[in-house]
């Protein structure tokens, strides 16, 4: 019995690894031959990946993006997309709010008249806000009386502590510091303005109390402006808008921003937490860009030699503008597809990039290995066939496993990250499309005037005495070739030592203990303030509310039906006394 399992395992064994070669034999015969046809008409080639590329990229035109939290965050058979349909159907928002948070600049306390004059006079600006569309697009004026939101026909609705004296200028202007201590302490206080019980919790912070319970000062003071907002669909931005409130919105940050005599005054609104977060990502993608020219230069000073026949600039650009290509097709074809562009796709262009160019210096290294009989004999097709035979196999087998990775991710129930693990899989599949025709195409064309001794830079012949020694660049430090001797002079061989071989496995169980030390660690934490710059003023609101209001919450509401039983109303009742 064990005689035969013994005798069985290099029968499976060799039948493992004739499917194997049989598979490897096919691919280096089909990219031999691709290889072959690409080096025998490179502008061929070049042209009908080009015909390609625009014909895909004409899904552009179908280009959408999506910025609804709903729409990228929440599976789409969510329990929570039913609700909050029913929601807006029966309950529409339709208001927007503007708040302010003044803190004292001299004395500690707020509740002195001089504060409330001021304050008084912010109400004004804010009440005296003008906004005026673009007369280059649409045009358009609005007010505050026209966008507020009322409560009333003859009320906004405004939570403030100038709402206990009905925003009346004589008698704010005739307070004292007694009167208004008093009016904030009586029993049972309310709103003339606005109805109800006044929300001095809300719109009081930091107080001080006396022995009796009594309020005697105050850190800060919270104003509540509520408008009218009539929000619609952007299909060039994916998300709801309304110009009109944003215009106000904005006219109001600047009121917010400015200095007063007695207080400090900080702003949120929705408008300007929105352009604060998208100040943040404008500062990522500078950082993004400056790793694309990044990666571009690495290509050109490292995918050839410093020298005047073998530098290969025009190459190394080609080949960006392959890898582009793929980008654009990936793109193309999705948008074709129907699936929208998201918050996190703007990584795609530098992940995408990263594999393109890894293929590049594969096959540029797979040419560069010929023999030199091979350069000196065989026909530039020929030199292109053996270069894909060898280098096609590696490139589509790297590329291939990083596709059904992406392609496994694309089965996750978050429609953001299933979007974008297919726009990553497509520009990935024709990534390699382009690098082993495109590129390769333009590698044939490079070959050939390495072949004919004209000069990288300008396509000029080189004169009969030109030798290779002589560098491009005079002033560059390092000689062609020099991170290839690098590391196969002195990094490998150092590698291969037994001393070196300890430290490195030794460090490599170092680091892995503390990163899975560290594992143990983590936590999961979200905080909407980290999409803000630093120095943000919209930090500075958030600052005083931690400070000055840290028991106001996010509200919640609960919904029900018409309530036809006495018993359920009954138990409403008990779930608000909670």
């Amino acid at each position: 019995m064990a005689s035969g399992e013994l005798d069985s395992a290099p029968q499976r064994c060799s039948v493992l690894t004739k499917i194997s070669n049989g598979i490897q034999h096919a691919l280096e015969s089909f990219f031999y031959k691709l290889g072959h046809a690409v080096g025998a008409h490179p502008g061929w080639t070049i042209c009908i990946m080009l015909f390609v590329a625009g014909l895909c990229m004409v899904g552009l035109l179908r280009f959408r993006q999506e910025s609804r939290d709903t729409k990228l965050w929440v599976p789409p058979d969510a329990d929570a997309l039913d609700h909050k349909e029913w929601v807006d159907k029966r309950f529409p928002s339709s208001a927007r709010f503007s708040f302010f948070i003044v803190t004292p600049t001299e004395d500690a306390n707020v509740l002195t008249p001089s504060v409330l004059q001021e304050l008084y006079v912010l109400h004004e600006l804010v009440l005296n806000v003008t906004a005026r569309g673009s007369p280059f697009f649409k045009q358009y004026q609005t007010s505050w009386e026209e966008l507020c939101f009322r409560r009333d026909p003859r009320h906004c609705w405004i939570d403030s502590i100038l709402s206990l004296w009905e925003f009346d200028r004589e008698r704010i202007f005739n307070l004292t510091e007694s009167s208004i201590l008093s009016e904030l302490n009586k029993a049972n206080l309310t709103d003339p303005w606005n109805g109800g019980m006044f929300p001095i919790n809300n719109t009081i912070g930091g107080a001080s109390y006396d022995s009796r319970g009594r309020i005697v000062s105050a850190g800060a003071l919270q104003i509540a402006y509520r408008i009218f907002t009539n929000e619609s669909f952007n299909d060039n931005l994916g998300e709801l808008e309304d110009q009109r409130a944003d215009d106000f919105e904005s006219h109001v940050d600047i009121i917010g921003q400015r200095s007063f005599k007695t207080f400090h005054s900080s702003v949120l609104t929705t408008y300007g937490f929105s352009e604060e977060a998208g100040k943040a990502i404008q500062d990522d993608l500078t950082l993004l860009a400056a790793g694309y020219i990044l990666i571009i230069l690495y290509v050109c000073l490292n995918l050839g030699q410093v020298t005047r026949l073998k530098h290969r600039i025009w190459l190394s650009i080609g080949g960006v503008v392959s890898a582009g290509f793929g980008i654009g097709v990936s793109f193309g074809l999705c948008s074709a597809f129907g699936l929208f562009y998201g918050p996190v796709h703007s990584v795609l262009p530098f992940l995408l990039l990263g594999v393109g160019v890894d293929d590049m210096f594969v096959i540029v290294s797979s040419y560069e290995s010929l023999p030199e009989k091979a350069h000196k004999e065989k026909n530039i097709a020929e030199r292109i066939g053996l270069t894909l035979k060898e280098a096609g196999v590696s490139v589509t087998v790297t590329s291939l496993t990083d596709l059904v990775a992406f392609l496994v991710g694309s089965t996750t129930v978050l429609p953001a990250l299933q979007s974008f693990c297919v726009f990553a899989g497509i520009g990935i599949l024709f990534d390699l499309v382009f690098q082993v025709t495109f590129f390769t195409a333009l590698l044939a064309i490079d070959g050939m005037r390495v072949d004919a001794r004209r000069d990288a830079c300008c396509f000029c012949r080189l004169p009969e005495t030109y030798s290779e020694t002589k560098c491009c660049w005079p002033w560059w430090p390092f000689k062609s070739g020099w991170l290839k001797r690098f590391i196969g002079d002195v990094y490998a061989p150092a590698l291969m030592k037994m001393p070196v071989k300890i430290a490195v496995i030794l460090t490599t169980l170092v680091v892995f203990s503390f990163g899975t030390y560290g594992l143990t660690m983590l936590e999961r934490h979200f905080d909407f303030k980290w999409f803000l710059p630093s120095g943000s003023y919209v930090l500075d609101y958030f600052s005083n509310q931690d400070q000055f209001f840290p028991s106001v919450g996010l509200e919640t509401a609960v919904y029900t039906g018409i309530l036809f039983c006495v018993i359920l109303y009954v138990q409403l009742c008990c779930l608000h006394g909670y």
